[in-house]
């Protein structure tokens, strides 16, 4: 079990865990005529989790889901056409259904919506589908700015192993997303996060400059549904096994620039 410190889940705005419908984020800038449109998703079931900010929102296989617009009234639309990684799927449709989802489903879905004074927008959500269990806690998150006035992101928790496990260990994934948050439309990401892990002693457990195997990462992160980064990205990040205790993560910039981060862990399943 993954436990994090009263301390530190006060600081935290909130814990990713959500079975509700998820309201899309805003949408990508329109032409400059002030128009703007958002993709919302109705999912059943509801999501593994709620995703932060700008990032995909995964389901698991066989879910049912379905775009559809808010933003401008459909009397004022002349067509919209959806596509999945810039194929197109349905070119005369306010609304996208896919009434059970599989992994081969995942990408990144836009609408490209033309009104009837001729103005085109464009707006995408990133759909995840993975196969891997719900479990009690399965991913937290946070994101923040990392700059001289606070150039150290810092992230407690605590690994419960339990009175009879003391021998045992825990596998988590634990990363720091920079450089790929620009792919989710995050502007000012930092270029070069640096996580390293401390005991509660104080003493390196291990620093990763980068992400360490980018295999071993990308397979453990589709087992946890962790969004995918972006190959050769300087993202950081590691898969690292821990006994039951308190330990420490810090991010911080390799060359002391500013920027946003997002510092994530998942409790790897069995």
């Amino acid at each position: 079990m993954l436990r994090f410190p009263p301390f530190l889940l006060s600081l935290i705005p909130s814990v990713l865990l959500c079975e509700r419908p998820v309201r899309a984020q805003p949408a990508l800038a329109p032409d400059g005529n002030g128009v703007g449109v958002n993709i919302l998703l109705q999912l059943n079931p509801g999501p593994i989790l709620s995703p932060p900010p700008l990032l995909p929102v995964p389901v698991l296989p066989g879910s049912a889901v379905r775009f559809f617009l808010e933003g401008v009234p459909l009397v004022q639309i002349r067509d919209t056409i959806w596509s999945r990684n810039e194929v197109v799927l349905n070119p005369h449709s306010n609304e996208l259904t896919l009434p059970s989802v599989n992994v081969s489903d995942t990408g990144r879905y836009t609408a490209t919506v033309t009104t009837l004074a001729g103005d085109q927008i464009v707006s995408s959500r990133v759909l995840h589908v993975s196969e891997f269990p719900r479990q009690r806690l399965l991913n937290l998150s946070t994101r923040a700015v990392v700059s001289s006035l606070g150039p150290t992101m810092i992230a407690g928790f605590v690994v419960d192993m339990g009175p009879g496990d003391a021998g045992s260990s825990k596998q988590l994934l634990i990363r720091a997303v920079g450089p790929s948050l620009g792919d989710f439309g995050v502007q000012n990401a930092l270029p070069d996060p640096v996580l390293t892990l401390f005991r509660s002693d104080g003493s390196v457990i291990e620093t990763a400059p980068s992400v360490r195997d980018p295999d071993l990462i990308a397979k453990v992160g589709a087992r946890t549904g962790a969004a995918a980064l972006r190959r050769g990205a300087a993202d950081t990040g590691m898969v690292i096994s821990l006994r039951g205790g308190v330990y420490t993560a810090h991010v911080r910039s390799a060359s002391n620039q500013t920027g946003d981060v997002l510092f994530e862990i998942y409790d790897v399943p069995r």
